[in-house]
């Protein structure tokens, strides 16, 4: 008889387990107030409702207002809304990024300098750590957008971002 082997789940970056209490949540919420938020009927307002409340409850415990969280199907779908609305938005200038990013972030730089943005890709050490004075030296005065992945979903290594961050401030 073959011996049993264990499972054991490693890709905690990409998707983790849902908690119970989250699934009962949202089993009760899409079986009973499965409507439209949208919609003006009954189900519609009492998705609403509820939509809101999410809302309200997760701006107080980032300490933002309301308005400011937006829900989103997907981290790819967050990625393409900050970074294209953002840049967008500027209509030009030129981007900065590692080598490394998640593949939403690389894929939307790419579509970025095929409508005319200049972007650097910054390569990382062989450490998989990005040397934070590339990042500062690869700023041009229409730097408009610096994308640094904080911890890497393929190999695990985490980027110094505050010392970026603290870098940035000085130029």
């Amino acid at each position: 008889m073959p011996k049993k082997i264990k499972k054991v789940y490693l890709d905690y970056a990409a998707a983790t387990p849902v908690a119970p209490e989250v699934v009962s949540l949202v089993s009760k919420i899409s079986t009973e107030f499965f409507g439209n938020p949208s919609s003006v009927h009954l189900f519609g307002l009492k998705a609403k409702e509820i939509l809101e409340e999410a809302r309200r409850k997760i701006a107080g415990e980032l300490s933002v207002k309301s308005n400011e969280i937006i829900f989103t199907g997907s981290g790819t779908e967050s990625v393409n809304l900050a970074i294209l609305g953002a840049t967008r938005f500027l209509k030009r200038g030129h981007i900065v990024t590692t080598n490394i990013e998640h593949m939403s972030v690389l894929r939307a730089c790419r579509q970025l300098e095929r409508e005319g943005f200049k972007v650097a890709y910054v390569a990382v050490e062989k450490n998989g750590i990005v040397d934070p004075q590339k990042i500062i030296q690869a700023v041009r005065p229409n730097t408009i957008l610096i994308s640094v992945q904080h911890a890497n979903n393929e190999i695990g290594t985490v980027q110094p971002v505050k010392e970026i961050a603290g870098k940035l401030k000085t130029i």
